[in-house]
């Protein structure tokens, strides 16, 4: 149900694996070969969610460059520690709403595993605002670029993770 090439397809399966399984199936000594394994290991201790956040699925709206509303449902921490190890945000494949099967199980499993992610209807798709019609590539990208300065400021912490699904991967990989 994911799309794309096998690439993208094994990137998905490996973060549904990650989120299911969490940090302790990953192998001591891959994490503590990394130049930033002590960062990492303080960064999965993190204390708790932002008190306007709740744990599940929250409402979120945001404005993005030409002042529409965008829809996007953020799926926050749901375990004991409801603290965010980081920021994602899923851009969705072209033609799609942020309700696609692929997005919202993705989202919540990363949610269950302690992460944040955003995932949002681009300009004039789903319950976002604008016309589709008038939508390209440039305008895809720079809603993600909004979205995830949104999700940022909301939180409290930068977006560390561009989640992608065929035409949400390229703008994805189009972000600086």
């Amino acid at each position: 149900m994911a799309g794309g090439d096998s690439a993208a397809r094994g990137m998905l399966i490996g973060m549904v694996l990650g989120a299911l399984h969490g940090v302790e199936a990953i192998p001591e000594r891959l994490i503590s070969g990394l130049n930033a394994g002590d960062e990492i290991q303080n960064w999965l201790g993190k204390a708790e969610l932002p008190n306007e956040l709740s744990a599940g699925t929250n409402k979120f709206e945001f404005q993005n460059q030409a002042g529409e509303t965008l829809a996007a449902p953020l799926e926050s921490p749901v375990s004991d520690y409801n603290a965010p190890h980081a920021i994602a945000v899923f851009a969705h494949c072209f033609n799609c709403t942020k309700d696609i099967a692929a997005a919202t199980h993705v989202s919540r499993n990363l949610a269950q595993a302690g992460f944040a992610v955003l995932r949002f209807d681009f300009t004039g798709l789903g319950n976002s605002d604008g016309d589709f019609g008038n939508t390209n590539f440039s305008s895809n990208v720079q809603d993600l670029v909004s979205a995830a300065r949104a999700v940022s400021e909301a939180i409290g912490k930068p977006v560390e993770l561009l989640i992608g699904q065929s035409l949400g991967g390229a703008a994805a990989a189009r972000c600086d």
